[in-house]
């Protein structure tokens, strides 16, 4: 019967949300080896979610927005959204992840779109030990003050074995201190030098600070200014606004790189961070669109000081080269413009070249540096490798080993079994990815064979794993 007919189910017009995810939104001490998941509220149509739907950035070195290379898959059983980074992640380092708009469920509603942030493992280094290599004897060390939230806050190195002499004990005399102040997000706004004050012991009450750099950033964490301080002021009291100032710099951004100006004279008017603040050179740097450096420009102001106007003077540029996979193959630095006079064209006269081996998962396998060979002449087929590093991996792609070489042996050819090592440097790692480790050896020991058990080190260094 016609009545008995069931009316249709309503139109689906509710829109997915993410009910969580891994690492959850604001989270820290996030291991540097694990995928990101996004769980969502309802089945969403797979057509929608692709690499332009996950995104993963970070700031690199505090001026380049970075985007980290990865997959994004989808199990429509869990709903759940993951990405799978190419590489490990960066330890502490802040992770911005945008889930876009353009995901969809499959009735065709539209996700509206998310913004979370994470910050990985700080494991920071907590001791380093130098050895003399020679001796395998220690020859001072470097305790390192952690905050709560597992920054360095507090440098102290140790030169001396102490009254007792006996080395890595209480009665070690400090020899140099600096200390650091963060902000909540783990910025670096202060770094303080010290002297060992009155009582001529250092890291005690007394000690005074004989300079200070204060540091600036714009609301996406860009650094933006960096002062440098050498006096307290009229106040006697360092970090506030009557420091004496001895240089500073700024650094402003466009969509397609940034510029960082150095000013070293406060002008006419004696005061610092004013309009008339005379600046001796500044760089300009061009990023890709995937955040990388391509090229670092260096100029010298002219005479009247003042950066970008026409009196000013080009004096190297450095040019970086990058593989489809947004992986570092080299670069190359120019100093000289070449007969015609113009930086930037065919002439340019090039001083140094480097090249980075990387492997298919876009790891830095080896990095050789050359030399012009008998015509002179960089990117020419004589150019000669006059130095080598090589690095090994496990498997989960977290670096083991860098070897570095002086040498290309008796065959006199570089990145053969007979080049001569001149140190090597070993990390080891718990399950998360931490470092637990460093060693570095600069003697091959007794044997006279690198890589064997007698080796000595020249630096042993420890890190702190809670953080």
């Amino acid at each position: 019967m016609a009545g008995d007919d069931m009316p249709p189910p309503p139109p689906d017009t509710t829109a997915p949300t993410l009910v969580s995810s891994t690492p959850a939104d604001a989270g820290t001490k996030v291991g540097i080896l694990g995928n990101l998941t996004f769980v969502m509220s309802e089945s969403l149509d797979p057509a929608t979610v692709n690499a332009e739907a996950v995104k993963v950035t970070y700031l690199q070195y505090g001026t380049a927005l970075r985007t980290v290379r990865g997959t994004v898959a989808y199990d429509d059983a869990t709903h759940t959204i993951t990405f799978t980074p190419q590489l490990p992640l960066n330890v502490s380092q802040r992770y911005q992840i945008h889930l876009g708009a353009t995901i969809k469920d499959v009735a065709g509603n539209a996700f509206a779109g998310d913004d979370l942030a994470f910050l990985t493992s700080i494991n920071a280094q907590t001791r380093q030990v130098s050895y003399n290599s020679s001796t395998g004897v220690v020859s001072g060390w470097t305790g390192y003050t952690l905050d709560a939230n597992g920054f360095l806050s507090k440098y102290l190195y140790h030169g001396s074995a102490g009254p007792d002499t006996i080395w890595l004990n209480a009665d070690d005399p400090v020899t140099s201190r600096y200390d650091y102040v963060y902000s909540a997000n783990g910025d670096i706004l202060e770094n303080r030098y010290f002297t060992a004050g009155p009582d001529t012991i250092w890291n005690t009450n007394d000690d005074q600070i004989s300079n200070l750099y204060k540091y600036a950033y714009d609301s996406m964490g860009r650094q933006t200014e960096q002062t440098s301080a050498t006096a307290a002021g009229p106040d006697a009291m360092w970090g506030t606004a009557d420091d004496v100032l001895s240089s500073w710099s700024a650094t402003t951004y466009t969509a397609t790189g940034y510029r960082n100006v150095y000013y070293n004279n406060a002008g006419t008017d004696g005061i610092w961070k004013t309009a008339d603040d005379k600046s001796g050179s500044y760089s300009d740097v061009t990023l890709s669109a995937t955040g990388n450096a391509t090229k670092y420009s260096n100029f010298q102001t002219g005479p009247d000081q003042i950066p970008n106007t026409s009196d000013d003077v080009q004096t190297s540029y450095t040019e970086y080269t990058f593989d489809a996979n947004d992986a570092p193959t080299g670069y190359r630095g120019c100093s000289n413009k070449g007969p015609d006079m113009l930086w930037g064209t065919a002439d340019d006269v090039f001083n140094y070249r480097y090249v980075y081996e990387v492997d298919g998962n876009g790891l830095q396998t080896g990095f050789s540096g050359y030399a012009a060979g008998p015509d002179g002449l960089f990117f020419t087929a004589d150019d000669i490798v006059n130095y080598r590093q090589a690095f090994t991996y496990a498997a989960n792609k977290l670096r083991t080993s860098a070897t570095y070489f002086n040498g290309a042996g008796p065959d006199n050819v570089y990145n053969t079994s007979d080049d001569v090592i001149g140190n090597y440097v070993t990390d080891t790692y718990d399950q998360s990815g931490n470092r637990t480790d460093t060693k570095g050896y600069a003697n091959p020991g007794a044997d006279n064979v690198w890589k064997t058990s007698d080796d000595r080190l020249y630096y042993d260094s420890d890190y702190d794993l809670s953080h």
